[in-house]
Order: C-alpha cells, then structure tokens, then sequence
C-alpha cells in the first residue's frame, strides 16, 4: 500500500507539524497540545504532555511503572512519514487487556512502517472521531493490529495487540466501516 493510497482510504494525517493550528469553525491546538473549541474547552482528551522519553520500550515501562502518572504520550513517525502518538492511557489499557511488553511495543510501532490491511472502522474513535483499523507486519514476518483514531492534527493509537496475520484481518473486517448500498 502506498502512502497516497493510505491518505486516499483513512484520512490519516502526514507530517502533522505542518497541519495547521486552528480550524474553519475555530476549534484548535493549544499550547499544550490539546484539541480545543474556539472558546478554549478541551473537546476530546485530557491533557497530555510530551514524555521526553524518546525510546518506545523506555517510554512503555515508564508508564507500566507508574501507571498513575500524569498523562503523557509519544509521537513516532513512520518510513512514511505519518505520524502517530502513543498515550500513555493505550499503554495501561493494553496491559490490563492485550498485555504487550516495552519489546513488544516497539515492534508493533515498527509494524507501522509496512501496512497490509487497512479499513476506516465503523464504529467512531475514542475521542468522538473516525477511526482507523490497520494490519502491520514487521520485517520478521510479525503482525499488529491497531485502532487509530483521527483527530485533528493528530493521529492516536487506541489499541493495539498482535495475532494471527488472517485473524487480525477477520478483526478488521468485522469492525470495517460497510459499503452503502
């Protein structure tokens, strides 16, 4: 798949620090990083700041270490050039629920760089946007599932897990947005 076509399908954001900070209806990104109404009110997330941890397994055993830190999460970019963060809340829900390890974490974010399967979800975001269903392999052969969620500006995964290349895809294509008839 190539990274137009990836556009073309999903909506996912290239290159998000050249997106612009403000909207037509004057909703934007504050200094914090946060999405926010023309009033200023947070629409979709608590605030998060930055983790300075710039390695992924660093970054996942921090939070898995103190899971009632502070909101934090990372932003990775892919050979693709899309940009992705990570929060630290997908990091605790993937331990109580899928259980990926800081090694793990950094294969799927890998994963990322070699996309198979991709659809636009049926179901809205966690943040009240559209959402992203998408298979990546590693370069061993691995496969990731993810739930990204398109916001403004930004690109949140919301889960992850690895599995079954044909099972993951089945995933997808039960959660897949449908075609109207």
């Amino acid at each position: 798949i190539t990274q137009r076509e990836v556009l073309e399908r999903t909506g996912l954001r290239i290159n998000v620090e050249n997106t612009p900070r403000t909207f037509d209806d004057g909703s934007r990104i504050n200094e914090n990083g946060e999405f926010v109404d023309a009033n200023g009110n947070v629409l979709f997330q608590s605030a998060m700041y930055r983790n300075k941890r710039t390695d992924i397994k660093e970054f996942t055993q921090f939070v898995l270490d103190n899971p009632n830190n502070k909101k934090s999460y990372q932003t990775f970019i892919t050979k693709n050039g899309i940009s992705v963060d990570l929060p630290s809340d997908t990091i605790i829900h993937d331990d109580n629920r899928h259980q990926l390890t800081p090694q793990e974490w950094q294969e799927a974010i890998s994963a990322l760089n070699n996309i198979k399967v991709i659809s636009n979800s049926a179901r809205g975001g966690v943040y009240g946007t559209d959402s992203v269903l998408l298979r990546g392999e590693t370069d061993n052969g691995k496969s990731y599932a993810f739930a990204i969620d398109i916001l403004p500006g930004r690109n949140m995964i919301t889960t992850a897990f690895s599995g079954n290349a044909n099972t993951i895809d089945n995933w997808i294509k039960e959660k897949a947005r449908r075609p109207q008839s």
